[in-house]
């Protein structure tokens, strides 16, 4: 799963919306260089603009689910988490996103309009080559964080 989602940096991103329906977009997803433990390790942070419905859906409900795939070797991964809003771009774990580039297309106002989702994750979900899904309930392998 590790391997899996370090190769795919764009990911599906689930969150509810006002009329309790899933919403789906494509995202790009970051992690921490050097995790302290496990659930540091699939933590996902995903930069965006305060104007998007996801901040605000997120906001309601910070229930989310990130999918990651990879068809040519039929493999998924499944993280479900809680999203964090965060607002603050002096928070020093997230000064590795931050470089001059990336602030300049996410956030043209910057530190104004500054904001950026971190994932943590519950629940990790895998299936590919030699991890499979139980041949009778075809549920897959799966790591809780606790």
């Amino acid at each position: 799963a590790n391997a899996l989602i370090a190769r795919q940096s764009f990911v599906g991103l689930v969150t509810v919306d006002e009329s309790n329906r899933p919403r789906i977009r494509t995202v790009r997803a970051f992690r921490l260089k050097n995790p302290a433990t496990a659930r540091e390790r699939f933590t996902v942070f995903i930069l965006t603009r305060p104007s998007t419905r996801k901040v605000d859906q997120i906001a309601k409900n910070p229930l989310v689910t990130l999918y990651f795939n990879e068809n040519q070797r039929a493999a998924y991964a499944t993280i479900m988490g809680r999203a964090t809003v965060h607002r603050d771009p002096k928070d020093p774990r997230l000064q590795p996103f931050l470089d001059s580039a990336t602030v300049h297309f996410f956030w043209p106002a910057f530190p104004r309009d500054f904001v950026m989702l971190e994932v943590t994750p519950d629940w990790l979900e895998f299936i590919g080559p030699g991890v499979w899904n139980d041949p009778n309930t075809w549920r897959p392998q799966a790591v809780v964080f606790e």
